[in-house]
């Protein structure tokens, strides 16, 4: 359950709001992209995952897949307002999601 809980404690919200900053900065949004999918890319190496060489194709297809999806979601970041908007909504959301583990982890620790 512990390593259970390395996962789900993955930034992947923190990642949406550097993002979100970076766009927010001015930087070039070709280069926030590519940023975010070196990063996502390096998150999970197929090649390992898989045997060859079904392994090290899916390696070499999944930066193009990871750049589409990315793209596609940055195209749809909208401008500040929106960007900040959703922040505050993911921010919210983190902060019950925070509630809800230390209420569980109080709950167990009391029995």
């Amino acid at each position: 359950m512990a390593r259970l809980d390395l996962l789900r404690a993955f930034p992947s919200e923190q990642v949406v709001d550097l993002v979100d900053d970076l766009l927010d900065a001015g930087e070039d949004r070709d280069d926030v992209i590519d940023a975010v999918v070196e990063f996502l890319d390096s998150l999970v190496r197929l090649d390992l995952w898989l045997p060859a060489p079904v392994g090290g194709i899916a390696e070499v297809v999944d930066g193009p897949v990871i750049r589409a999806i990315v793209s596609l979601v940055v195209a749809f970041a909208g401008d500040p307002a929106t960007r900040a908007a959703r922040r505050e909504k993911r921010t919210a959301r983190r902060e019950a999601r925070r509630d809800r583990r230390r209420a569980r982890r109080d709950a167990r620790s009391s029995e």
